[in-house]
């Protein structure tokens, strides 16, 4: 009997998942800002749909987070007024905000996933101007004379709605995840992490953080990352 090579197979989340802590090792090793967001968004995409087909749209949560923070600022006294890009006349998002706050204050809404439903309009142009540097990278055959504004990769933040989502799917982190988020928001007074953190790498460099977040990660069997964030 002839020897057949075992053949390896991996779902759709693990190829996300891989993708994903690909795509952070490069920004901590510093590559090409192109690569990372193609890495980036093929790992979002596969995540977007595998939380579609299980009945959310990540479109509408990115909406009811950004409402709900902002009537979180308003029931905590941190803001007084709704932002005028909310408040234009006739906006609809006034009283939906109110009642956030409204909510939020009596008890009854104590997260975004709280918030009665609320219809996202236009969602297919929000997806189709989200994707365009993505969609510029992978192919040439219709645009193959166009340029792209490297200003709207927005890595950082195309990573964090990624490990986000991630986070949502299989209720865990990454090693690579909460190495960058201490990249990331080391230096933020409300970024959740411990004190003892913020102080340790809220001062270095990024070039410093780079190095010491992929030092761990290189040896990252030896032992535990200094924080938990779970």
């Amino acid at each position: 009997m002839k020897n057949k090579s075992a053949r390896i197979f991996i779902t759709k989340l693990g190829v996300a998942e891989r993708l994903l802590n690909a795509a952070i090792r490069m920004v901590l090793a510093n590559e090409d800002e192109l690569a990372i967001h193609a890495v980036a968004a093929a790992a979002y995409r596969v995540l977007r749909d595998i939380k579609e087909k299980r009945g959310r749209s990540d479109a509408y949560d990115l909406f009811l987070r950004g409402l709900f923070a902002i009537a979180h600022d308003l029931a905590i006294g941190k803001t007084d007024s709704i932002p005028k890009t909310f408040a234009y006349e006739g906006s609809p998002l006034v009283e939906i905000i109110e009642s956030i706050r409204d909510g939020i204050i009596d008890g009854e809404i104590k997260t975004f996933e709280d918030v009665p439903p609320i219809k996202v309009q236009n969602e297919a142009l929000f997806w189709n101007e989200f994707n365009k540097p993505f969609n510029f990278l992978k192919h040439a055959k219709e645009n193959s004379k166009d340029a792209l504004d490297l200003g709207r990769l927005k890595n950082e933040e195309l990573l964090m709605r990624t490990a986000s989502v991630f986070f949502e799917i299989v209720n865990r982190l990454t090693p690579e995840i909460e190495a960058y988020y201490i990249f990331s928001a080391s230096h933020l007074e409300d970024s959740g992490l411990p004190e003892e953190i913020r102080l340790e790498f809220g001062y270095l460099t990024q070039p410093q953080k780079r190095k010491r977040c992929l030092a761990w990660l290189k040896k990252r069997g030896a032992g535990d990352f200094p924080v938990a964030l779970i």
